[in-house]
């Protein structure tokens, strides 16, 4: 039974739970331009942090100089051509689980008071490659995703509404754990607790100025995030 001091606690991926080994993401959306547009393009200076899949997608063709009614006969084929491209080149070598991040889920997973659901620009079946390989992904409920929306200010509203429609119970404690600017702009677009980690590509000094509610160099001293989430 959901009681009052229920807590959804909404975890992003990239740069959180896992980390990139390389530059794969760069170059499989360079792919992607040249695979459908026969476009060549450069994402060296391109910033994924904090951004949904539709919304890279969308400004990698642009940068690419496709029109957009171009890009909208393809966009179907484009969204399961990046989970596929993924399946393929996904490793241990590709990618790294942050430090203690399986330990945090699974004390969190033990609460009866707490469901554990994804808030990620991911593409729902990339966010699953990416958890699965670290036996992660049954823990979460549910998710927002990154297919959902252009804009991740739009995800939140979408996880309250997943969770209305499977609990029954709007959340009076909400708790989003990211490490990007945007992960704090959607905890304050629905009123939810930021709980920020310093493993991907935000500098602290860059976090500062939106006024997280916590900031961590990292998700290992579970005991501390637990009291944070809590508190």
């Amino acid at each position: 039974m959901i009681t009052k001091d229920h807590t959804l606690v909404l975890f992003d991926i990239d740069g959180t739970l896992t980390i990139y080994n390389d530059d794969f993401p760069h170059r499989m959306f360079e792919e992607l331009a040249e695979h459908f547009f026969a476009k060549k393009i450069s994402l060296e200076d391109y910033r994924f942090s904090g951004k949904t899949d539709k919304n890279i997608i969308a400004e990698v063709i642009e940068r690419a100089g496709v029109p957009e009614e171009t890009f909208l006969e393809q966009e179907a084929a484009i969204v399961e051509w990046v989970p596929a491209r993924l399946e393929r080149h996904i490793s241990h070598q590709t990618f790294s689980l942050l430090p203690k991040v399986n330990h945090l889920v699974e004390e969190l997973s033990k609460r009866d008071n707490t469901t554990l659901a994804l808030l990620t620009g991911n593409l729902p079946r990339c966010a699953e490659l990416k958890l699965a390989q670290f036996a992660l992904y049954h823990y979460f409920e549910f998710g927002a995703y990154g297919i959902e929306s252009r804009d991740r200010n739009d995800l939140g509203p979408i996880a309250i509404e997943k969770f209305n429609s499977m609990k029954g119970f709007h959340p009076s404690n909400i708790v989003i754990i990211g490490d990007a600017i945007a992960d704090v702009l959607v905890a304050k677009h629905i009123g939810a607790k930021a709980v920020m980690t310093l493993t991907g590509r935000t500098t602290r000094e860059e976090l500062l100025p939106h006024e997280p509610e916590y900031i961590f160099d990292d998700l290992s001293e579970t005991d501390s995030i637990i009291a944070a989430i809590y508190n």
